[in-house]
């Protein structure tokens, strides 16, 4: 493969999610004379189905600070009008009990959040890159990064990248960098040079990984998920000769997916208003060894998660679309209900998710339509679910000051807490000052510059890294 000569940018961000997408649109929006040579390298599928659909009321203040002409908050209600995206009325959650609690958000000031097509939302943010400057986004896969010296003077990031050719392409060009490098063909890899690099991959954290950062979990997790459907509206029936029903069209008006409002209520008076979902909340529910949730999408899907340890012995039933489908029919009541699936069915009731509407125990059925899997799998999908953090982000950086931390740590657990004295055994003392210099520890890593935030501060120097 030909390698082009590299371009200049001030900063390269590697991914084009929202975490990338928005640190592109927060420098735009911060140099109004668009000095700043900023290039997004994103190699995301638009198409592809991507999970972390909810999106909080509170993002109607954080948009229009990434777009002060409003146009994403425009285009969000946009989609959300036109059925895009779905509204999302609040959280309902059975965790200490088998009742549901419920959060409205009437209660909240920003009003409704969103179930989203994360996909389409995704692409959004990326369009608004593409708006704030040509070439800022660019469709490419990262490969390497290096520091190295340029002329003597300072040392600069350089980032390879296999890019995708750029001829007659949306993303062609290099913005206001020096050089295009629009020679290269599909799979050709360009170099780029830039005096800031920020890792927004998210949790493969493809760019530290590569200076030499390593992943510590705070908790170990898995998320086993599926998506459902409503099966498609059946053939009318046809009073001229009933062994000639009217053919229905998936993508027909008929179809009561295509039929709501903004509410998410079907608006077709011809459509039962048993047979649609009208419960817009997040239902989460707690099993023995982890807990579900659901939220219901667009265009008639609706997303069931579990969420276990790895090493749980149900991570293993749940990974098999069968063990799945048995575990969300015998574990949940309230998310069931959501689904349409009753809890006694047999077997092969469950298999189907979908043996008729079933009414969760707090009362009221919410969910009447029935829903079946949208792609019959042998394996369902997964993700992980836990808390990572980065540490160190390069092998260049200090490592923590190991000697103060034991020092510390050892005064602190010979002492003894004053809230504990009294009577009570100085183990105790020592065991809770113990935790307590464990817990200053982990504060001073999290708010330390290897933390995993994005810091654009006075004292960081040109030729540093970020990781979001």
């Amino acid at each position: 493969m030909a390698t082009a000569q590299h371009s200049s940018f001030d900063v390269i961000i590697v991914g084009g999610g929202p975490a990338g997408c928005a640190t592109a649109l927060s420098l735009a929006r911060h140099d109004p004379s668009n000095r700043l040579r900023i290039l997004v390298i994103d190699d995301a599928d638009p198409s592809a189905f991507k999970i972390g659909e909810s999106l909080p009321a509170l993002a109607k203040r954080t948009l229009p600070l990434l777009s002060p002409s409003g146009s994403l908050s425009t285009r969000l209600a946009q989609d959300t009008a036109a059925g895009h995206h779905a509204p999302c009325s609040g959280n309902a959650s059975a965790w200490a009990s088998p009742r549901l609690h419920e959060t409205h958000a009437l209660m909240n000031p920003y009003g409704a959040g969103w179930h989203l097509d994360r996909a389409r939302f995704d692409e959004m943010l990326r369009d608004a890159c593409r708006g704030a400057g040509p070439g800022r986004l660019r469709k490419g896969r990262f490969v390497a990064v290096r520091r190295v010296d340029e002329g003597g003077v300072r040392r600069v990031w350089e980032v390879d990248a296999e890019m995708e050719s750029t001829d007659g392409g949306s993303d062609s060009g290099s913005g206001s960098g020096s050089g295009s490098g629009s020679g290269s063909g599909p799979g050709g890899v360009e170099t780029f040079r830039a005096q800031w690099v920020v890792d927004a991959t998210g949790r493969r954290a493809s760019l530290a990984r590569k200076l030499g950062a390593k992943s510590h979990k705070h908790a170990d997790l898995l998320a086993f998920y599926a998506v459902f459907r409503t099966p498609p509206p059946q053939p009318e029936p046809n009073p001229a000769d009933p062994d000639r029903p009217y053919p229905t069209d998936p993508l027909s008006p008929t179809n009561s997916r295509d039929h709501r409002d903004n509410t998410g209520r079907n608006t077709d008076r011809n459509i039962d208003e048993n047979d649609t979902d009208d419960d817009t909340r997040t239902l989460i529910e707690a099993a023995q060894s982890g807990w579900w949730y659901t939220a219901r999408l667009p265009r008639g899907q609706r997303l069931v998660a579990y969420t276990t340890a790895p090493t749980d012995p149900t991570a293993r039933v749940a990974r098999r679309t069968p063990g799945f489908l048995d575990m969300l029919r015998t574990q949940t009541t309230h998310i069931a209900a959501a689904l349409g699936v009753d809890a006694n069915a047999d077997e092969d009731a469950g298999a189907n998710a979908g043996a008729g509407a079933g009414a969760g125990a707090a009362g009221r059925p919410r969910g009447r339509a029935t829903y079946a899997l949208q792609t019959e799998t042998r394996f369902t999908r997964s993700t992980a679910a836990g808390s990572v953090v980065l540490a160190p982000y390069a092998a260049w950086e200090p490592n923590p000051e190991r000697e103060h931390d034991e020092s510390e740590s050892e005064s602190a657990s010979a002492s003894v807490d004053p809230r504990r004295a009294g009577g009570q055994e100085a183990a105790g003392g020592a065991r809770w000052a113990t935790r307590r210099s464990r817990s200053t520890r982990s504060r001073r890593r999290a708010s330390s510059p290897r933390s995993t935030r994005v810091r654009f501060s006075a004292g960081c120097s040109p030729g540093t890294s970020a990781h979001v």
